[in-house]
């Protein structure tokens, strides 16, 4: 849960006085689904159980940066890590005055993506209730 209001405080104070009404709505579905997908995978690291009480690893779409039995930290460290990222590069893309088709565009690639994310655990039964 640790993520959330970091993420939302990131927003924030990243985009206030800048974004667009639609940036800002856009940045905080971003961070909300990010912050879920971390819970999920935090979840997955705290237990490294399948649905049907195996142990085994079910990490896979950030397996590439912190391993298929990622630690606390390394889930931690990773999902800040993003956050601080997307926040950034869409301070930079307002700042620099992309056109809005471009920031409608990455914002949008961000939330599919975490779309696909949360979908795909929440499909091997891992979501917030169950934790």
């Amino acid at each position: 849960m640790k993520l959330l209001p970091v993420g939302l405080t990131l927003s924030m104070l990243c985009g206030c006085a800048t974004w667009t009404p639609e940036t800002e709505i856009e940045e905080s579905t971003f961070l909300t689904l990010h912050a879920v997908d971390g819970l999920q995978t935090a979840h997955i690291a705290s237990t490294h159980h399948g649905c049907d009480g195996q142990i085994r690893c079910e990490e896979i779409e950030s397996a590439w940066a912190i391993g298929c039995e990622p630690s606390a930290r390394s889930t931690a460290g990773y999902f800040a890590a993003i956050a601080i990222a997307h926040v950034a590069v869409t301070q930079l893309l307002v700042h620099y005055d992309a056109p809005p088709w471009a920031i409608r565009t990455w914002e949008l690639i961000g939330i599919a993506w975490n779309v696909r994310d949360v979908s795909h655990n929440a499909a091997l039964g891992i979501n917030l209730t169950n934790r």
